[in-house]
């Protein structure tokens, strides 16, 4: 094993906060369809937040209402 490579550790990559959140059930049904739905709450996340830093909050909104609007329409339609 090569000694000099780092995986972990301090400068390696940014440590990760843990939290607790609540969420909807119907939201953490749809998340726990992927493989890791952990992974995958995080990649959203991430990236809705690098979006809303590249693009501005003004997007943000629209993008809110759309989500929003999908959400509403798949839950009519159970």
């Amino acid at each position: 094993m090569d000694k000099t490579r780092r995986y972990r550790g301090k400068g390696v990559k940014d440590a990760m906060l843990h939290i607790n959140v609540r969420l909807p059930r119907y939201v953490v049904e749809h998340f726990k369809e992927s493989p890791s739905y952990t992974q995958e709450i995080r990649r959203v996340l991430e990236t809705h937040v690098n979006e809303t830093q590249d693009t501005g909050t003004t997007q943000v909104a629209l993008y809110h209402q759309r989500w929003q609007d999908i959400l509403a329409e798949e839950n009519k339609d159970e």
